[in-house]
């Protein structure tokens, strides 16, 4: 009995031992993937841009959150990625959380304003943020941001003219509404679009422009977007397992994706989805050079 008795010990000690690692890993893997940082290179052909490389980094989907005490770990890395301009993509508020400090969020645009230019564009938190607090655009403006919704300004870096705008809504390719009014995202399009700069669009949510007929419809160089929180868990061979709006097993979850008449980058953004961690899915800074 006594040999039996010590296998059986071996085989509690060896299962004891694999649970203990296996909840190991996945305790480290989820405080990577809500705390620690990474960066994202991308690389993007743009027309017109000859004299030099434009270093652009792409943020999204803050909800609020701290990476160091007041971002102090955030601003330092982005600092370091020497960029030419931040844009910030949406869902920097969180609406659903009461705790949301707002001083936070534009003490944070005025230190990377310190670093390059900053351009703001809305998120569905931030629009339903801003229904209760009337003077947060103007807050963000005076932390040293310009917010582009429904609107674009063209700016130099670099010797290089481009054109950068921002818009929430849905990009459907119709041009009035239901009642026969103007449909005011068709209007803010069909100007954007009305140039020969290379055209860059901040637009929180990817599905705006890939369903419907408006990635048949809209040329713009470059669409950058947050909102799916990367698939919010990424799983080896299968990818980002839920996106908003996307639903289970989204397609458009995370990265470069190439269309017919723009190309789009989908930043995995910082936090989780609701009281949902990330997992296997570190929080990202994407750094995109356009040349």
């Amino acid at each position: 009995m006594k040999p039996k008795k010590s296998l059986s010990n071996k085989i509690l000690k060896i299962t004891a031992l694999i649970l203990t690692a296996v909840i190991i890993f996945f305790a480290t893997a989820l405080i990577i993937s809500n705390n620690c940082l990474k960066t994202s290179d991308y690389t993007v052909d743009l027309k017109e841009i000859s004299e030099g490389n434009i270093k652009l980094v792409l943020l999204a989907d803050l909800h609020g959150k701290s990476f160091g005490k007041n971002n102090s770990l955030l601003i330092k890395k982005i600092s370091q990625q020497k960029p030419d301009i931040i844009c910030m993509c949406g869902d920097f508020a969180d609406a659903s959380d009461d705790s949301f400090n707002e001083a936070s969020l534009t003490d944070l645009i005025s230190e990377l304003s310190k670093t390059a230019p900053v351009y703001f564009s809305l998120g569905n938190h931030d629009i339903s943020y801003l229904k209760t607090h009337e003077d947060f655009i103007e807050n963000l403006t005076s932390s040293g941001c310009t917010v582009l919704e429904n609107n674009y300004t063209d700016i130099r870096i670099n010797g290089v003219k481009i054109r950068i705008g921002g818009m929430f809504s849905y990009a459907f390719g119709y041009d009035k509404n239901s009642d026969g009014t103007e449909n005011q995202a068709f209007s803010f399009l069909k100007d954007f679009t009305d140039t020969n700069l290379p055209a860059i669009l901040l637009c929180h949510r990817p599905d705006s422009f890939i369903y419907g007929n408006a990635r048949e419809l809209w040329e713009i160089d470059l669409i950058l977007s947050g909102h799916t929180h990367g698939g919010l868990w990424r799983l080896p061979f299968i990818g980002g397992v839920f996106a908003p709006e996307q639903g289970f097993n989204p397609q458009y979850d995370y990265g470069k994706f190439e269309f017919d008449k723009f190309t789009m980058i989908i930043t995995s953004g910082f936090d989780g989805y609701k009281n949902i961690p990330r997992m296997f899915n570190t929080p990202e800074i994407a750094v995109i050079n356009l040349k």
